[in-house]
């Protein structure tokens, strides 16, 4: 995502400045100024995009960590429950030989 919005950025800006180039040729120093902003917004608009892409991305994988973490826990808290508090077998073993 982040390398199509920088390719999308840059074919605006050489839009922009094709446009200048031949507004520069009509002498509007106007438009060029209009159109010098624009590019400037538009860059200005992709790095902030491209940073809340990353801020997400992070976020996301927060997110998925910590629902691995309580699926793991949910999985123990089940197994104890099914052994009804009673203890495996090896350690009844282990207590009889002592």
């Amino acid at each position: 995502m982040t390398s199509k919005l920088a390719l999308t950025c840059f074919k605006l800006l050489s839009t922009l400045l094709q446009t200048k180039i031949a507004i520069w040729e009509g002498k509007s120093r106007i438009a060029i100024s209009v159109f010098s902003n624009l590019a400037l917004q538009i860059c200005k608009l992709a790095t902030n995009l491209t940073g809340q892409e990353c801020k997400l991305q992070t976020s996301l994988s927060k997110r998925l960590s910590h629902h691995a973490s309580n699926s793991l826990q949910t999985v123990a808290k089940t197994e104890h429950e099914h052994n009804f508090g009673f203890e495996p077998e090896t350690a009844r073993f282990l207590n009889l030989s002592s």
